[in-house]
């Protein structure tokens, strides 16, 4: 089969089949946290060399009451500034030796059946690359992975390019547990947490809550069996979730940050892909030094956040 572009053409077609139907939709469904964004804030943003985040932090100082020839403020206002994210890339590639490829494989089926089982070990591995990533503050492999959770709900630290030392509008909600998880009736509990992010009667409230399995288990112990609501829309998609506050839903993934309970608004979050990095197809390449053909799976974008302070976490639960 060496040269023989047919086959290339096969090769190709499925993988970009594969990437555009499947591939795609098991990275968002791997999470819950990428699963509501998918439904409600994924983005394609055409280029740029940054993502940029318009955001409101102040109120216009000229809104108020007068009466008939009052004289008006027409003052220029303030409060609006932007936040500027890097682009980031993920990958990964998918390798069909000579031998795979000519002898062992021989015929359509066979080599559809062989990419398809390629494709599977790097949909699992870069599902997991992402989510890990989607946990951290993107400092991780010289600051190239995607800065995500643990940067853009804390209370300091520099995020989207603007200082927290000085932009305190700019801080998620962080209390230190320091001990078993509480739900109410402490500083430091759930409750204060969910309503620190909140702007009153639920119109700016977390509606997602992601922690560890134990912490997990320990929300779970609270309630006996027949308290315990859980959500059938998260359960459609495959998460066992728990309610908090009516609306709030509470699951466990196991790349979560330990000891860590997040509260999250999913409305302040975007997943930013760039159309044509968006687990698009690159190939087939042919290595100068070895009998293979290689493909890759690429993607180019961002996590960010418009508004941490409607986030929050708690952190250093002991349960165990």
């Amino acid at each position: 089969m060496a040269g023989n572009t047919n086959y290339d053409v096969i090769n190709t077609t499925t993988l970009e089949k594969y990437a555009e139907h499947t591939l795609r939709d098991q990275i968002f469904d791997s999470s819950a946290f990428l699963r509501l964004i998918k439904e409600r804030r994924n983005v394609q943003l055409d280029g740029g060399s940054k993502i940029v985040e318009p955001l409101m932090f102040g109120r216009n100082g000229t809104a108020g009451s007068y009466s008939q020839y009052d004289a008006l403020s027409n003052t220029p206002q303030g409060g609006i500034s932007q936040a500027e994210f890097a682009w980031k890339q993920n990958y990964a590639s998918v390798i069909i030796s000579g031998l795979e490829d000519e002898v062992q494989n021989t015929g359509e089926e066979a080599v559809i059946k062989l990419l398809d089982a390629k494709m599977a070990q790097a949909e699992e591995s870069l599902i997991r690359v992402m989510n890990q990533q989607l946990y951290a503050d993107g400092t991780a492999n010289g600051g190239k992975d995607i800065v995500g959770l643990a940067l853009a709900i804390d209370a300091s630290g520099t995020y989207g390019n603007i200082n927290r030392a000085t932009e305190t509008y700019w801080s998620a909600q962080e209390s230190a547990a320091g001990g078993a998880l509480a739900i109410e009736g402490t500083n430091v509990s759930m409750q204060r947490v969910y309503n620190n992010c909140s702007k009153g009667g639920g119109k700016q409230a977390p509606d997602l809550a992601l922690t560890t399995q134990e912490v997990y288990e320990a929300y779970e112990q609270f309630f006996t069996p027949d308290k315990r609501y859980a959500d059938s829309k998260m359960a459609e998609y495959g998460f066992v979730s728990l309610k908090f506050k009516g609306n709030c839903d509470v699951t466990w993934e196991e790349d979560c940050t330990s000891q860590t309970l997040f509260f999250i608004n999913t409305k302040t979050f975007k997943f930013i892909s760039h159309p044509a990095r968006n687990f698009k197809v690159q190939g087939p390449f042919y290595p100068s030094n070895e009998d293979s053909k290689i493909w890759r799976v690429v993607w180019a974008g961002a996590l960010t956040c418009n508004e941490p302070r409607r986030n929050g976490k708690l952190t250093g639960i002991t349960n165990a």
